[in-house]
Order: structure tokens, then C-alpha cells, then sequence
């Protein structure tokens, strides 16, 4: 009996085993919403790439600027500008100098106790609303 039950987990082990893996995404300000999100490939918008966002995800956002309003409402994924790129989310579309932005820290972490019961809000043009956000390495235009 113990012979039968080693060879049915050898023999069906495989079909049921499932590996999870975070996926890394990519938005640049060229990019398309209609694309895969890859490197090569990238989402043009970054609240089109949370859309696509799983817990344990990463999307890398490319440097440019995005005149967008982001929501974050997945948790425990991270958002970030890709490598050493800062990207701009700016409320404002015809403002084009580096004045007045609002720098993300490379090392900031919207945790649970940071989003507490409200969302995190920064000038009006993010919103954390979901706990384990990891948001950083971005600049923000006041409006």
C-alpha cells in the first residue's frame, strides 16, 4: 500500500505542483497600453501596469513624465522607477522644468502601519490604498 501511494505522488506530483513566481512589469512614456508590460514591450501608462499587478509583483517605471492620477489598490507589490531612472508624475501637462517636485526616497515603504485605515495620499497625484505598497525612487509635480 505504501509502495502505491509513493509512485501515485511520483507519478502525479508534477501536474499538481504549482511554482509561484513574482512577475516584473514595464511602463515608459513611449510605451503602449495594448503591449505585454515587458522591457521591450512596456505599458505606456503606470495605472495601466497596477492593473496587471499580483501580490509579490514588481513594475518598473522608466524615466519621463506621466500626467496621470495613480492608484495603488493591490497589496504588497512594488512600484518603483527602474535602476537609477526617476520618473515624474505630474498633475500638470504643461509644466515642463524640474520646479517644484516632491521627491519618493529610494527607500520609502508604504506598510501597513503607514496606510493605516485611510490611504496615503501625496499631492493629490498617488494613492496608496492597499498595505504592503513598497513606492519609491519618483519625483512629484505639485499641482
Amino acid at each position: 500500500m505504501l509502495k502505491r501511494i509513493i509512485l501515485f505522488a511520483i507519478i502525479f506530483y508534477p501536474l499538481f505542483a504549482v511554482k509561484v513566481s513574482a512577475a516584473e512589469y514595464f511602463v515608459s512614456p513611449n510605451g503602449n497600453n495594448s503591449n505585454l508590460g515587458t522591457i521591450q514591450k512596456p505599458f505606456k501608462t503606470i495605472n495601466k501596469g497596477i492593473s496587471v499587478l499580483n501580490s509579490g509583483d514588481t513594475l518598473n517605471v522608466r524615466a519621463g513624465t506621466y500626467f496621470e492620477r495613480v492608484i495603488i489598490n493591490k497589496p504588497k507589490v512594488i512600484i518603483q522607477g527602474y535602476g537609477n531612472e526617476k520618473p515624474k508624475i505630474s498633475g500638470d501637462s504643461n509644466s515642463s522644468n524640474g520646479e517644484g517636485y516632491y521627491e519618493i526616497p529610494t527607500d520609502f515603504n508604504a506598510n501597513p502601519t503607514t496606510v493605516g485605515a485611510r490611504p496615503t495620499s501625496w499631492l493629490g497625484l498617488v494613492e496608496i490604498a492597499a498595505g504592503g505598497v513598497t513606492f519609491k525612487n519618483f519625483l512629484l509635480q505639485m499641482i
